[in-house]
């Protein structure tokens, strides 16, 4: 079996909507590069709540407030989703 290719993914919002993808993103993440034949990488995420970002299952270096929002477009070389919450 091949490595499956990576796509990198910075998420602005960490509430329901974007933390809910997170939680997927992470406890699915074998599942969907086998179902989807590429690798969804969550480099970073940022929110304006330091509380909701601290709540997430990624490491602490992954998460910012909103003032890393450039690093997080930085560090993404893919795509960048935009959930309100």
């Amino acid at each position: 079996m091949t490595t499956p290719k990576q796509l990198n993914i910075g998420l602005i919002g960490a509430g329901i909507g974007g933390g809910g993808v997170v939680k997927n993103l992470t406890r699915n993440a074998d599942l969907l590069a086998d179902r989807l034949g590429i690798r969804l990488n969550l480099k970073w995420v940022c929110d304006k709540d330091e509380v909701k970002l601290k709540s997430l299952p990624v490491p602490a270096s992954f998460c910012s407030a909103m003032s890393g929002i450039e690093k997080a477009i930085e560090r993404t070389a893919h795509f960048v989703r935009n959930l309100r919450s």
